[in-house]
């Protein structure tokens, strides 16, 4: 043994003298990013380009390596960015890496140092650098799910502005209880504006504190560089601010089911003379004073506030408290508010135990080899996903109701999923779920003599400007084994159905993406798969795709505001028409107007107006105000209007300029009150419609007679006292289905009261042979006239059920006559296809069509109507398209359906798609689907092969008008040569189709400007390859005249001069109802005996006047005269210049 040990030893040490004989080589070295300052050190990175034949890892050991992470490997050379931290100055910086083979054998190890490889530069932050304010004020931001903020816009100065910082440069210092962040906006690739911001710590105690204390911020070397004087928080209201009638919602001390009715608590109360002071919610758990009470109706003087406070990830027991804060500290107001909350799991069967099953599948192509099938038995459970192990994180699977359901009902059933297996894929394959409860089975250990462990080739990416908020993504890929799944971007996703040329294995693919902000990034950053599951990453701050140092290019805004110099923070002008509106009883309209030094006129402002703050998220969903370059003003204006009723203060906003993003905070922490909207209300309403009565009908405990069906329901009060209730929709499900039964109200559906407060009746029947279980109104959206809306179930939005969170009058329990005598679920008993192996997904739509016919029977209580069947065809990322099916007949027991299913283009290209069927009900609500597995069992279809044609096809046309010659076409298989394709036109005139220049070329889309202008409706397609696309019919929309005045007189007074001779005084208004300003107007007058508000240019031939020269579109201009005689004037040779 002692002799076996040596010759080990041995052994180990020849292999790692073998390992180290090859010399690791630098062949190139790049800086990553530009030269910072730093008073003690920088980071700096570097790209190296190393040769190497076999893995290589670098340490931490010498030279100040922070990281040093392999990105690119092809062949014997790796890209490496290595990360060094240096100190001020000129220093060499150097890495030391050892041989990855011999990681198993630790203790024989070979370092290899590579010294003075780069010189790093870290310039001296300069002595006389310092921050300063935008703005002396402190600015205040707040509001549901904000931090109480004050913020203050810091610039640098006494530094070269093409210079950076290292983030951990700076930090803030500020007293307890307080705390402070600091970092740069978001705008710009420069690090010139600066955030400081200060917030307050909670507590559940009384904290003194002094109401002016300094903010610092330091550097590295902790020399002060910004010292302003904190004053944000304001002396006690005198009188005493007074709250009273203080309600929440659930009730102090109640347990509260999560994701049920709703997942906060949320507290209501008035509050009287509340002129300086912060209310909020205090909870035992939050980092910093979050839960602001917010004043919703009535006045500054006496408000009711809402405060909201999210419980879904709070402790199961969790107290916290009402508090002010003021200058003298926060101060607590009453004991303590504590819930506790629970999951109730209304299903809470399940069985770990699951069967597999796998085939070897012929007909799915080379790629896919296996079809496998999952069963398990469970209660319906909201928080399962499902995944096979050749799938990643990103494709888990999440049924929803009916999907993947078989067998059983909710309380118990099967369910049954299927999956392919790329041909790939090598170990074992198994199936996990997921969610409030787990279990996993392995289906089959296979054993493949393919293998892909290279990643994805990104050969070259090209950008192209469609406008400022939309970008061209071109895409030259290729993977050369298993084929490219997916490259993706937080702004797009690309896959097979994006080719415009070639395959998954070599392609060239396109995609439009949509730019708001670019968040200081200026390249896309790209993340792809393929699909044997080998990533790869390419971020935006190293663009760098390949080891001959090419790089994603610049996004072209990007391009355009470097080149032009244009600064985000150089704002010429920001101004809103009107900064004091009274909105207390309708909504007003206002206009904001600035200008950016540099900024294209072809840049198109979005404006958003966070009027609510029940809705935070709103900006997501809503439609923003469109701005343009207005060439009078010669600035960009936005016309938006505000709701009626708003709380008086100031409103928040989001101004989205793509490239840049401003919100309301930047934009007044730049320029003070000009930039304040501030809105005043008498009597304010934010609140929307709430349920203040609620009744089960006729009771909470209902039986089902056996003669007749019966109807149920509730009776409730809507109130919505100010504003008035506009609509209201309430879903309707059962312990048993889950279908809906959806019941949509009016103020007209009101049996008494009116829009301010009714009485409204939710009725529904219950058939004879139903199933005993429990109603309940599982959703509902209530909305007032004025746009405010509340929802149930709720998070972050008011919820108008809130007095009834833990009613009894919630559920109505329904025992049927028969009992459940019928425990058997329907089945199926034929199913076909209009396309039984294949369909071409690269074909016009008409022909990526697909009909479904089955019949299905239940030989007791009867197939249920109300249901209709769902037909999934599933890709195997488990994207899914579907189709409700239409009952045809019901005759002797068959059911029998057909469901049609148009297939998106591309939809599972160069893939398989397998057919499943599930909600196939009976009238006892017993459940069954059917997975492909299932239905290959039956003999049934179970999958579609798609093939993917190289023919042009079009989807649709940018708008046009009458009077423009650019259009702008989207559609797919463009191709990549110009030369190969024909746009043609036929307008309609019996010249049948005309060739028509393109000015933009892509293999998605083509633009041209050589439309001729018309008001009649006219065809476009496209010819590739010989190969006619679809045609598209245009419809022009009519723009008015471009020189479209109106004279509008109006007579004032009439009297007789002198008692012989009648005279009048008369007003005239010149309208703009064209598009293009009036430039220009002038006339003649007979009889005139004075005239104001013109100009006189010769005799009786009158003009506008010097100081109002112009007349916009929509704008008007009034004049006045008085002539001799008794009805108005005649303008005679009326001349008008719109050019």
């Amino acid at each position: 043994m002692k002799y076996l040990n040596i010759f080990l030893i041995l052994f180990v040490f020849l292999i790692g003298s073998v390992l180290s004989d090859d010399e690791i080589k630098v062949i190139r070295v790049e800086r990553v990013g530009s030269i910072e300052y730093g008073s003690i050190d920088c980071l700096v990175r570097f790209n190296v380009l190393i040769d190497f034949p076999r893995t290589i890892v670098i340490t931490q050991s010498i030279g100040g390596v922070v990281s040093g992470d392999a990105s690119i490997k092809n062949g014997t050379l790796t890209l490496f960015q290595i990360k060094h931290k240096v100190p001020v100055g000129i220093s060499n910086v150097s890495f030391q890496a050892f041989d990855y083979t011999n990681y198993q054998y630790p203790g024989q190890l070979v370092y290899i140092n590579i010294t003075n490889y780069a010189i790093a530069q870290c310039d001296a932050l300069p002595s006389n650098f310092k921050f300063i304010s935008k703005q002396d004020k402190w600015f205040s931001v707040s509001g549901f799910s904000n931090p109480f903020s004050w913020t203050k816009i810091l610039i640098p100065v006494n530094i070269d502005l093409s210079k950076g910082f290292s983030n951990y440069e700076f930090s803030c210092q500020v007293p307890e209880p307080f705390g402070c962040e600091f970092h740069p906006t978001i705008n710009g690739d420069q690090k010139r504006n600066y955030f400081l911001q200060v917030y307050i710590s909670p507590s559940s105690k009384n904290i003194p504190f002094t109401p002016l204390f300094n903010v610092l911020v330091k550097s590295n070397q902790g020399t002060i560089v910004f010292n302003s004087t904190f004053d944000g928080l304001k002396d006690p209201t005198n009188p005493p601010m007074q709250v009273i009638n203080f309600e929440s919602f659930p009730p102090v001390n109640s347990v509260l089911n999560l994701n049920e009715m709703t997942n906060v608590a949320t507290f209501i109360t008035q509050i009287i003379n509340n002129k300086n002071t912060l209310t909020s919610i205090s909870r035992e758990d939050d980092d910093m004073l979050t839960n602001q009470l917010i004043p919703l109706v009535g006045s500054i003087s006496n408000a009711t506030f809402i405060g909201m406070t999210e419980l879904i990830n709070a402790p199961q027991n969790i107290k916290m408290n009402l508090q002010i804060i003021d200058s003298q500290g926060a101060k607590r107001i009453g004991g303590d508010l504590s819930f506790s909350t629970k999951k109730n799991d209304l299903y809470p069967f399940f069985d770990t135990n699951m069967k597999t099953s796998i085939s070897n599948e012929t007909i799915f192509g080379e790629n896919f080899l296996y079809l496998s099938n999952v069963k398990f038995e469970t209660s319906y459970d909201p928080t399962m996903t499902v995944t096979f192990s050749d799938q990643w994180s990103i494709d888990n699977l999440k049924p929803s109701y009916p999907f993947g359901i078989s067998n059983g009902t909710l309380y118990k059933h099967s369910v049954s999923i299927s999956s392919v297996t790329n041909s790939y894929y090598d170990g074992n394959l198994y199936c996990i779920r997921n969610g409030d409860h787990y279990s996993s089975e392995s289906i089959a250990n296979i054993i493949q003599n393919k293998t892909d462990s290279k990643d994805i080739n990104i050969n070259k990416v090209e950008l192209f400007n469609l406008s400022f908020d939309k970008v061209l993504v071109r895409i030259y890929a290729g993977d050369d084994f298993s084929g490219i799944k997916y490259i993706y971007n937080p702004y797009f996703r690309i896959e097979s159905s994006d080719l415009v040329w070639g395959n998954p294995n070599n392609g060239v693919y396109e995609a439009i993406a949509t730019m708001i902000f670019y968040n200081n990034m200026d390249t896309p950053s790209l993340f792809s798969k393929d699909y044997r599951g080998n990533d790869r990453s390419i971020y935006s701050d190293n663009p760098i795709i390949d080891t001959d140092f090419n790089k994603i290019p610049n996004y072209p805004s990007v391009n355009f505001y470097k080149d032009k110099a244009v600064d985000p923070f150089n704002f010429t002008s920001f101004s809103f028409k009107y900064n004091d509106v009274d909105v207390s009883n309708q909504p007003f309209n206002n206009t904001l107007c600035f200008g950016l030094s540099g900024a294209d006129k072809k840049m198109v402002p979005q404006f958003f107006l966070l009027y609510s703050p029940l809705n935070i998220y709103a900006y997501q969903t809503d439609k923003p105000f469109i701005g343009a370059w207005d060439p009078i003003k010669n600035l960009f204006c936005v016309d938006f209007v505000i709701p009626a009723r708003i709380f008086t203060g100031e409103i928040n906003y989001i101004i989205f300029f793509s490239p840049f993003i401003y919100d309301r905070g930047y934009i007044t922490a730049s320029f003070g009150s000009s930039a304040q909207l501030r809105v005043t209300s008498t009597y304010a309403d934010q609140l929307p419609p709430i349920v203040t009565e609620l009744s089960t009908f006729p009771s909470n405990n209902v039986i089902v007679g056996s003669n007749q069906t019966t109807t149920i329901g509730w009776n409730i009060r809507i109130e919505d006292l100010t504003n008035g209730l506009l609509s209201a929709e309430f879903n309707i499900t059962s312990d048993y289905d889950l279908t809906p039964i959806t019941i949509k109200l009016t103020p007209n559906n009101a049996v008494s009261g009116n829009l301010k407060s009714g009485v409204y009746q939710l009725r529904f029947p219950v058939p004879l042979n139903c199933r005993s279980q429990s109603f309940k109104i599982s959703s509902a959206k209530l909305i007032d006239t004025q746009g405010h809306y509340g929802v149930t179930p709720s998070t972050n939005n008011f919820n108008p059920f809130l007095k009834f969170l833990l009613s009894n009058q919630l559920n109505i329990n329904v025992t049927c006559p028969y009992g459940d005598n019928d425990i058997k679920p329907p089945v199926l008993t034929s199913f076909s296809s209009s396309a039984p192996s294949t369909i071409d997904v690269g074909e016009f739509k008409e022909s990526r069509t697909v009909v479904f016919n089955f019949t299905t029977t239940d030989l007791l209580s009867g197939i249920s109507s109300k249901h209709a069947p769902i037909v999934y065809l599933s890709r195997p990322s488990y994207e899914k398209v579907s189709c409700q099916s239409k009952l045809e007949s019901y005759t002797n027991g068959l059911a029998n359906y057909t469901c049609t299913i148009e297939i998106p283009y591309g939809f599972g290209s160069y893939e398989v798609l397998l057919i499943s069927i599930y909600g196939i009900v009976d009238n006892q609500l017993n459940m069954n689907g059917y997975s492909s597995f299932d239905l290959k069992s039956l003999g049934h279809q179970y999958s579609l092969k798609p093939t993917f044609s190289n023919k042009p096809v079009l989807d649709s046309t940018s708008t046009i008008t009458n009077l423009a010659s650019n259009l702008t076409i989207f559609g797919h298989k463009f191709g990549i040569d110009s030369s190969k394709v024909i746009l043609q036109v036929d307008y309609q005139n019996g010249q049948g189709w005309k060739n028509t220049s393109i000015s933009f070329y892509a293999g998605i889309v083509l633009i041209t400007d050589s439309i001729i202008p018309s008001s009649s409706p006219f065809y476009v397609r496209v010819i590739v390859n010989n190969k006619i696309s679809n045609s598209l019919l245009v419809v022009p929309t009519i723009l008015p005249s471009q020189c479209n005045y109106q004279v509008d007189q109006t007579i004032i007074s009439k009297w007789i001069n002198s008692e012989i001779y009648p005279y009048l005084q008369a007003s005239i208004t010149i309208k703009n109802n064209g598009i293009k300003p009036i430039k220009a107007f002038s006339f003649m007058m007979a009889n005139i005996d004075q005239i104001w508000g013109v100009t006189v240019t010769s005799g009786s031939t009158y003009s506008l006047p010097t100081w109002n020269p112009i007349i916009n579109p929509g704008n008007e201009y009034t004049f006045g005269y008085i002539l001799k005689g008794t009805d108005v004037g005649l303008l005679t040779n009326v001349n008008v210049d719109c050019s």
